[in-house]
C-alpha cells in the first residue's frame, strides 16, 4: 500500500504586534498605578530580625546571607548599619558595601535602559498613525514612566554619594587609610557616571566635571600609595 502523505508541519505563527503593544501598554499603566516611591534604605533589613540587636560580626554575616540569597536591599541595610557603627571597613567589607549598592541601583538602571529603548522605538514607528490611535498615549506613558525612574535613580545615586562623602571618606581620612580613600573615590566616580547616563545634555557638563575630578583625585592618591606613575 502507498504510504500516507505526510502533512507538513504548520508554520509557527508570529505574535500579533498589536497584541504585544497592548500588553506593553497594560504593563506601563500597571507600573504607573503601582509606583513604588524611593525607599529609605538606611533601616532596611529582614523584618523578623532586629538589626539594633546585632553586633558588627553578625551584621556582616547577615549581609553575606542576603548577598547569597540576592536580597540586595536588605544587604545594603545591614551594611549601612555597619557604617553607623563608626568603624573602618576592611577590604572584604568594602566589597560587600559596593556589591550591595551596585545591585540596589542596578534594577532602576536596567529599567531606564529598557524604557529608553521603547520610547525611541515608539518615536520612530510613525506609520499607520490613524490605525494606532493609542500611539501618542503610549508614548506619553513611557515618558512618564521613564521620568519616574530617573527620579528614583537620582535619589539613590545622590544618597550613595552623600554616604561616601559624609561617612566612608571621612572615616578613611581620620584613619589615614589611603587604599580605602582610593576605593571610595572610584566608587563615587562610578555613581556620577550612572547619573550621566540619563540626565539632559545641558546638565552633563557639571556631572562630567565631577567625574573627572573624582577619578583624578583617586589616581593621585593611588600614585602616592605605590610611589610610581600608573600605566
Amino acid at each position: 500500500p502507498n504510504p500516507k502523505p505526510q502533512t507538513p508541519n504548520p508554520k509557527p505563527q508570529n505574535p500579533n504586534p498589536k497584541s504585544l503593544k497592548n500588553k506593553l501598554l497594560e504593563w506601563v499603566i500597571f507600573k504607573l498605578k503601582n509606583k513604588i516611591n524611593y525607599r529609605n534604605i538606611k533601616n532596611r533589613g529582614l523584618k523578623f530580625i532586629n538589626m539594633n540587636n546585632l553586633d558588627r560580626e553578625q551584621l556582616i554575616y547577615m549581609a553575606k546571607v542576603c548577598e547569597q540569597s540576592e536580597r540586595f536591599e536588605d544587604m545594603l541595610g545591614y551594611m549601612k548599619k555597619v557604617l553607623d557603627l563608626g568603624v573602618s571597613l576592611n577590604v572584604g567589607e568594602r566589597n560587600l558595601l559596593s556589591v550591595a549598592y551596585k545591585n540596589f541601583v542596578g534594577v532602576p538602571r536596567s529599567a531606564w535602559r529598557v524604557l529608553q529603548s521603547l520610547e525611541e522605538k515608539e518615536k520612530k514607528d510613525v506609520k499607520d498613525r490613524s490605525e494606532e490611535p493609542n500611539r501618542d498615549v503610549r508614548l506619553e506613558l513611557l515618558k512618564q514612566c521613564k521620568k519616574d525612574t530617573e527620579v528614583e535613580l537620582s535619589n539613590i545615586c545622590q544618597e550613595i554619594i552623600n554616604s561616601i562623602d559624609n561617612t566612608c571618606l571621612k572615616k578613611a581620612e581620620e584613619n589615614k587609610e589611603n587604599d580605602a580613600k582610593v576605593f571610595f573615590l572610584k566608587m563615587k566616580g562610578d555613581y556620577y557616571r550612572y547619573i550621566a547616563e540619563y540626565i539632559l545634555e545641558e546638565e552633563k557638563a557639571d556631572v562630567a566635571q565631577n567625574i573627572t575630578d573624582t577619578f583624578a583625585e583617586a589616581k593621585m592618591k593611588e600614585q602616592a600609595i605605590f610611589k610610581r606613575p600608573l600605566c
